[in-house]
């Protein structure tokens, strides 16, 4: 049993290890398609407001916005692409998150265009 037991704890470190090794070579384009595959409506939402409350300079209101897709895209790469805390701290995902951006972003305005004919 207990050779079982630290057989386990070896087996999870090193998946851990491997894990964050591959976390930190990833690049900041292949962490934002991720972020995309992990994105769901909320977020999506959540993105939305941001982008109306700043257009009409609802700067309190865009903040918070921006924290929660923050928050938000933390989450999702620390859950759903392998990254650890340290990792968040790091420029590719500074990059990353501008490019998360910019793809959802896109894809709500093509959206809204569809959405009044205007494709």
């Amino acid at each position: 049993m207990f050779q079982r037991t630290w057989a386990f704890v070896i087996v999870a470190m090193l998946a851990t290890s491997v894990s964050h090794a591959q976390a930190s070579e990833t690049t900041a384009e292949e962490l934002a398609r991720c972020l995309v595959r992990h994105s769901d409506e909320e977020i999506e939402l959540v993105m939305k407001d941001f982008l109306v409350n700043a257009l009409l300079e609802n700067k309190i209101e865009a903040q918070s916005d921006a924290l929660k897709l923050g928050m938000s895209m933390s989450q999702m790469a620390m859950n759903g692409c392998g990254l650890s805390k340290v990792d968040l701290q790091k420029p590719v995902f500074t990059s990353a998150a501008e490019l998360y951006g910019n793809i959802v972003g896109k894809r709500i305005m093509a959206k809204a265009m569809s959405n009044i004919g205007m494709e």
